[in-house]
């Protein structure tokens, strides 16, 4: 009966050994995931911040005044390539109505812009209801 005993204690116990590495190894791929999705955020950020400051250099040489000058200048010019991380189609809502306005800009990054090179916005009470990015776009089209 001991050595019964001994021998299913034994199996107890390499059972919670397993169960443990499992554990272990499941926790390790689950933060290598979130150090990968991190690393893809900074690398993100990196690239708008990079074309937020190439958009700025560029604009300023034009001394335009309203935000929507810029929009225009972007979809006019076919820029959405260039500044394809910052820029899109933004959708907006007044009083029900929605449309979508191309060459847009997400609110933080509308924000920053305007103050950076003292932009108005037309005094308009429309509001933003979702971006999505010229290049979130292409990918779309091209199927991946």
């Amino acid at each position: 009966m001991s050595l019964e005993r001994s021998h299913l204690e034994a199996e107890q116990k390499n059972k919670r050994e397993l169960e443990h590495k499992e554990y272990e190894a499941k926790a390790a791929i689950e933060q290598e995931k979130r150090q990968r999705q991190r690393e893809a955020e900074e690398a993100q950020e990196k690239r708008e911040e990079d074309e937020f400051q190439s958009l700025v250099a560029e604009m300023t040489q034009f001394g335009f005044t309203h935000s929507s000058q810029v929009s225009n200048y972007i979809v006019s010019n076919r820029l959405g390539y260039k500044y394809k991380n910052i820029s899109g189609v933004l959708q907006m809502e007044l009083d029900g109505t929605t449309w979508n306005f191309k060459g847009g800009f997400p609110p933080k990054i509308y924000a920053r812009l305007c103050h950076e090179l003292g932009l108005s916005n037309n005094g308009t009470r429309a509001r933003a209801l979702s971006f999505e990015s010229f290049g979130n776009i292409e990918e779309r089209r091209r199927g991946r």
